[in-house]
This record gives C-alpha cells, structure tokens and sequence, in this order.
C-alpha cells in the first residue's frame, strides 16, 4: 500500500499516560545438596512370557443352506382387527 494512503484522522489520543519503574532485583534462592543419590527399588514380577505364534494348518469350510420344499404352518384363524 502506498505511503500515506490508509491515514486515521483524527490521530486517537491515549486515554491515560503510563508511568512505569523497577527497582530492585528479583532473587530466589535454592537450597540444594551437593550429592544427589538415586536408587531404583526391586523389579516388579513381570507375567510369564507368551508362546510364539504359529500359522494354523490348512482348514475346510462347509456352507449348508437347508430350505423346506414346502410351507409348513397354515393360517386358521384370521388376526383380529381393532374397529
């Protein structure tokens, strides 16, 4: 964008001046020890392991499919209907 093309007037004056000073220093101090010693407490018991896997034999599938050569169940008595 060109110099002077997007302009704001009037220029927005601030509504309050701030003032800001710092004095003195910010300290923490940590007490440490010299030594540090870490110990790691016994093994926990781990659950046995696990036999290989093996590939499983070759196998056979069967798909049966038995359909009646005729209905079976007759309808005697009709469904009541509610009037």
């Amino acid at each position: 964008m060109p110099a002077g093309v997007l302009v704001t007037i009037p220029a927005p004056v601030p509504a309050l001046e701030t003032v800001s000073a710092k004095t003195g220093a910010n300290v923490a101090v940590t007490v440490v020890a010299a030594v540090r010693v870490t110990v790691q407490g016994p093994m926990p018991v781990q659950v046995p392991l696990q036999p290989v896997k093996t590939e499983p034999g070759a196998g056979v599938a069967v798909s049966v499919t038995r359909v009646p050569l005729t209905k079976l169940a007759v309808q005697i008595v009709p469904q009541s209907i509610p009037v």
